[in-house]
């Protein structure tokens, strides 16, 4: 499956791109906009989650409209957007657990991703071949980079962490600071590698759209 391939130069002007907007998203969600308190940035509905949710539904959006333009890797941006909408639905677990119960928001994740598996199955094309050719690309870099920084999030809310810092009390939203703070990078980077690869994704012509 062939693309637009980017020169060199473009590929590198999208990298500094890249690392200035999180460097500026960065300081403007935690130095330039003043907070009231730490919970304001760092708690569950904080600064740092919307800033998430809003990255999410870009790379919703990003999916929705590959799977839209380009049938050739429409069952694997189908994946895709059902997994972003797998990731909105954890990031308001909470929400779920108070005003519905214990489990819930696991049992929906389920169903979303079972359910996007059987639609990407149903519409054909090949998937193996879309996933080949991701892989292939210098999105996949920016992908691979975004979920190893999550899973590496995931230790830094651990407790025992934070009481070698602070001691047995240790406040909520500082438990929270890193590991918000990693997640949010690894937003930036999954949403970056889905632009890449919504960006270089080669599109039908009109002949072949007719």
């Amino acid at each position: 499956m062939s693309g637009r391939t980017p020169s060199p130069l473009a590929a590198l002007l999208r990298v500094g791109v890249y690392a200035v907007g999180l460097f500026l998203l960065a300081n403007i969600a935690l130095l330039w906009v003043p907070a009231e308190d730490a919970g304001q940035l760092f708690k569950e509905d904080g600064r740092l989650e919307l800033v998430q949710v809003a990255l999410l539904i870009l790379m919703l959006a990003l999916m929705v409209d590959a799977a839209r333009r380009v049938p050739a890797t429409r069952p694997l941006s189908v994946l895709l957007a059902g997994v972003a909408v797998a990731a909105l639905v954890r990031e308001h677990n909470n929400w779920f657990k108070d005003e519905i119960g214990r489990g819930v928001w696991q049992a929906v994740v389920g169903v979303v991703l079972v359910v996007t598996a059987i639609i990407a199955k149903r519409l054909g094309g090949d998937l193996r071949g879309s996933i080949v050719d991701l892989i292939a690309r210098p999105a996949f870099g920016y992908l691979a980079g975004g979920v190893v920084i999550f899973a590496y999030g995931q230790v830094l809310d651990e407790l025992p962490i934070w009481q070698l810092l602070l001691g047995p009390e240790v406040p909520y939203a500082a438990q929270r600071m890193a590991e918000e703070c990693v997640e949010t990078a690894s937003y930036w980077l999954l949403a970056a590698g889905l632009f890449e690869w919504w960006l270089t994704t080669p599109r039908p012509s009109t002949a072949e759209a007719a």
